[in-house]
């Protein structure tokens, strides 16, 4: 076989195993067992054949590459059971108009196989990848069709996997990459991220795509954006994240320039403590190693021992600019409880997404047991029970279940989404008391229900009279679309025989339920926000409370040490060469090693002047190197390591936290449906090196200016 045939079948073999482990839910989801069961079957069939599943994409080259002999006849012995895969096998060993009926008569089998949706499945795949689109939008209508029929309104497994499948295709067949994402949408459209990948197709080469593609994504993002609860919280977590990324790495720049700056001499302490003996430069060095060594143990502490070690070195400003940078470092581990509570009903297994999940998808009995674990943990959950009403109101054995819509009640009475389901079930069972019972329960607190409205018209619709009707009409001019779109689809895939199912409008999760009756209904669900998360290896609380108790320490000796002081007052400068000294290192103004080499030169002042000149030079050269680094890797860190003004540079330093916080979610981005991260972190680092390029040539001009003038002062210095 062919290179060709090994990567074609390692694609199948790819779409295979993406619909039998499904990436979006760890339980089997709405689908996944009809899908596997239909890959047993087709697997059975080509071992008939004797033909292997990678060889079944490029069966066509393969039977022209090896003759159709033997394989003609193999596939005449197993004409016999009707099985759609021997339809389809037929039309790619057959041409033109009796391919075509061929795979006709293939989706026809498929719709009557057991396994329907899943054999429907597997075909479309197959046609996608052999250029058929026509035969796979049959099978996609007869799914659509099965997914009405048992109360579902989508189906995100199959959505999921065609973004997955489009996404192999995209280099191969870009064409079938972008009916793959396009296709995706008919699924499930609460995701706007088929019009992302379709204008990904070809990106970077092709980039006239992706600026075309970006008006509509916008669009749709932004209508799903005022209609999709699981977006609203989405977009308020990672909104958060990028406010809270932003503060830290603002205070992570401000600790490091002010660690730069005066941590030398914030450690002179321990230098003469553990290394007396040592010279001045390699004291000042091992010290400054030892402290910046604890950042590799825990970064928090090392950050407090920095902000004390350094605080009194500072001008006033400075002081206050590192009291506000302490401040983000108390309250940064409290960041991991505010972003848990948030984020926790968007988790995959949490009681809102699942809700939401039985009211869109149909019954999956791994969504039903996902139900009851979450139950079993807390009891008095209304999502949670609310969610095993719903599995059950669309399960087959719906007439003898009844217990969970009963609690659903129990624990909400007035809830209107658990009065409508209760309703549901009451129509499922021929209870026309208990529809108009529970759907006037709604209809009495919201007239302008008109899923309550429709579905109570059917508790009339056997009186012969004019109440359904009106009902209906009313239900209509309260919401067109949604009642217009129910009777319009049932008309296109049913007409006459509308399943039980489809009779009645299933509700919707709406934002406005969601923020009123979900966030915040479950006070228990803050308990578990903690568990098994650290912040820099320490428990979120506990580092919050050291942090706390620190803080007050350091107000304390700000506000009555450290705020009336210039700078340390038993700390003086080598007059020679500005090194740092203290009462027990100096001798008289200047350091030891001056000392001495005043001493060698018998004390002489021209030689000492010039000595002064040299050491003040290369402070000054290496203050301005130091800047020019510091600048190039934190924009506007080397304007506040200068010290001239403040509020400029500090400003330009949370500029430049923004942008490096914006990379950040945009590389750490992800929602549960493509299974790769939505924007490639490689693109992101042209950003990053663009924005360092540009301080690079600023801090390159800076420094220039500063040489010129330091050329200028010593020549009118000679």
């Amino acid at each position: 076989m062919i290179r060709g045939t090994r990567v074609f079948g390692w694609l199948a073999a790819v779409a295979a195993l993406v619909c039998v482990a499904p990436t979006a839910v760890r339980a089997s989801q709405f689908l996944s067992v009809e899908i596997e069961d239909a890959l047993v079957q087709r697997d059975e069939f080509l071992e008939r054949l004797e033909l292997s599943t990678e060889a079944l994409p490029v069966l066509e080259q393969w039977l022209e590459n090896n003759g159709d002999g033997d394989f003609r006849k193999r596939l005449d012995a197993a004409r016999k059971g009707g099985s759609p895969w021997y339809r389809y096998i037929s039309g790619v060993a057959s041409d033109g108009d009796l391919r075509d009926r061929f795979f006709g008569e293939a989706v026809q089998a498929a719709q009557a196989a057991v396994t329907a949706p899943g054999t429907l499945w597997l075909l479309a795949l197959e046609f996608i990848r052999g250029g058929h689109t026509g035969f796979a939008d049959e099978c996609f209508d007869a799914i659509e069709a099965y997914i009405l029929a048992v109360g579902g309104s989508s189906a995100p497994l199959l959505s999921q996997q065609l973004l997955i499948f489009g996404n192999k295709l995209t280099k191969s067949d870009p064409t079938a990459a972008e009916y793959c994402y396009a296709a995706s949408r008919r699924f499930d459209k609460n995701q706007c991220w088929w019009l992302y990948k379709k204008g990904t197709i070809g990106f970077p080469d092709k980039i006239d795509n992706m600026i075309a593609a970006i008006p509509d994504f916008i669009a749709e993002a932004s209508n799903l954006l005022t209609t999709s609860w699981r977006a609203q919280v989405t977009f308020l977590c990672w909104t958060y994240r990028f406010l809270a990324a932003t503060i830290f790495i603002f205070a992570c720049a401000i600790f490091a320039v002010f660690t730069v700056k005066y941590l030398p001499q914030g450690v002179h302490p321990i230098a003469d403590t553990l290394l007396g003996g040592a010279s001045p430069r390699a004291r000042t060095t091992a010290s400054v190693v030892i402290v910046l060594a604890t950042l590799i143990a825990a970064v928090v502490p090392a950050l407090w021992i920095i902000a004390f070690l350094t605080c009194r070195f500072m001008n006033a400003k400075e002081k206050k600019l590192l009291l506000f940078a302490c401040a983000i470092l108390t309250v940064s581990p409290l960041n991991f409880l505010v972003d848990g509570f948030l984020s926790r009903n968007i988790r995959r297994d949490s009681p809102a997404v699942l809700l939401d999940r039985s009211i869109r998808e149909g019954y999956s009995k791994g969504l039903y047991d996902l139900a009851r674990t979450n139950l079993s943990k807390r009891p008095d959950n209304r999502a949670a029970e609310l969610t095993l009403a719903v599995c059950v109101t669309k399960s087959e054995n719906y007439g003898a279940k009844s217990d969970a819509i009963d609690k659903a009640l129990y624990l909400a009475p007035d809830d209107p989404l658990a009065l409508l389901y209760a309703g549901n079930h009451a129509f499922l069972t021929d209870d026309i008391d208990g529809m108009k019972q529970y759907y006037g329960a709604v209809l009495k607190n919201n007239p302008r229900s008109a899923e309550a409205k429709f579905n109570l018209a059917q508790a009339y619709a056997d009186d012969g009279g004019f109440t359904a009707p009106d009902m209906i009409s009313e239900a209509a001019n309260i919401d067109a679309g949604l009642v217009g779109g129910h009777m319009r689809a049932n008309a296109r895939y049913f007409q006459d025989d509308v399943p039980p199912l489809r009779r009645i409008i299933q509700p919707t999760l709406t934002p406005l339920y969601f923020w009123s009756r979900i966030f915040i209904a479950d006070p228990l669900e803050l308990l578990q926000l903690n568990n098994g998360k650290t912040y820099f290896g320490l428990n979120p609380l506990v580092a919050f409370g050291a942090s706390a108790v620190l803080m007050l320490v350091f107000i304390c000796l700000y506000s009555t040490v450290w705020k009336q002081e210039s700078k340390a007052k038993k700390y003086f400068t080598c007059r020679i060469c500005g090194r740092l000294l203290c009462r027990r290192c100096r001798k008289g103004t200047i350091c030891s090693v001056c000392y001495k080499k005043s001493i060698d030169s018998h004390n002489d002042a021209a030689t000492m002047y010039n000595l002064q000149r040299v050491c003040q030079d290369k402070a000054i050269l290496r203050k301005d190197f130091t800047r020019f680094f510091l600048g190039i890797a934190i924009p506007g860190a080397g304007a506040l390591y200068k010290g001239e003004t403040l509020f400029k540079p500090a400003v330009t330093i949370l500029i430049t936290s923004a942008v490096f916080a914006a990379c950040y979610c945009a590389i750490t981005f992800h929602t549960y449906y493509p299974s790769v991260a939505v924007i490639d972190p490689i693109y992101c680092v042209p950003v990053l090196l663009s924005y360092n390029v540009l301080a690079f040539f600023k801090q390159c001009f800076v420094l220039a200016a500063t040489m010129k003038n330091r050329a200028k002062m010593s020549i009118k210095a000679k």
